[in-house]
This record gives structure tokens, sequence and C-alpha cells, in this order.
């Protein structure tokens, strides 16, 4: 499946859409500019074939790209509250992801237990659940106006 397809844009953005709007809300001000790094987003995962190149994590790619996107258009407009702000700079989520480091290895760096490390990646990943859970709440309160 190549990401120029129309049914492949299609696909990616029925299957993360909801999640990918959930994290940009969460960072910028108003719905209309959530949903302006959305249609980014999709440009730049078109732009940069990111099926090709990201085919075992692409949930984690798009994450990735969204929370870029909303960083660079609000240039240091974002929300105070955002869940996202309270990850670390670099997330253990991201090292695993990204840098595919081992549990054990980032217990050697970070002096954390594997089961403190465990425990940070869950609440990394709650965070996000959290900010898909807002957005579908002002999903369902747009859709009942």
């Amino acid at each position: 499946m190549l990401i120029h397809t129309t049914n492949a844009l299609i696909n990616l953005y029925d299957q993360y859409g909801a999640i990918l709007y959930g994290i940009a809300l969460q960072m910028v001000l108003t719905e209309k500019e959530a949903s302006q790094i959305l249609l980014t987003v999709f440009e730049k995962a078109k732009e940069h074939n990111i099926l090709k190149n990201n085919k075992h994590c692409i949930c984690a790619a798009l994450i990735k790209l969204t929370v870029v996107t909303a960083r660079q258009s609000m240039e240091g407009h974002i929300k105070s509250k955002n869940p996202l702000n309270l990850l670390p700079a670099k997330p253990l989520l991201h090292e695993i992801l990204f840098e595919n480091k081992s549990l054990s290895q980032l217990s050697n760096e970070t002096k954390l237990s594997v089961e403190e490390i465990r425990k940070k990646v869950r609440e990394e990943l709650n965070s996000l659940r959290e900010a898909d859970n807002d957005a579908a709440s002002v999903e369902l309160q747009r859709a009942a106006r």
C-alpha cells in the first residue's frame, strides 16, 4: 500500500485521525488550529511516504509528527495544562519506539528499576489516551449542537 494513493490516506485518517486530532487539540487553543494541524500531518505523511518508511510503528510515527507539527505551528503558544507537556522532554516511550532501547538499557541509563520504567511508560500512554478521550468529548458536544 503506497501513501500516495487516496485510499491509503483515507485509511490512515480513519484509523488514526481521532487520536491525532485529540493530541493536537490538547496542544493548541482552538478546534480550527487542531484541524489545520491534522491536515498538515497528513500532508507531511504523504510527502514523506510515512507508510513505507515506518511499517512497524505507524501510529507512533504519526503521533510524533502531530506533536512536532503542533509545536512548530504554535511557536510557544501551547496550552500550559496540556497533558503532553507533563511528559519529559524526551519521553521513555519515544526512546523505546524510536531509539529501540530496551527496558534494561533504560533502567541502566536512568537508574530506575525496570518496573519503574514500565510504570512511567504506562503513565505516558495514559496521558495520550486522555488526550484522545478529551477530543472524543469535544466531538460529541459538537455533534449535539
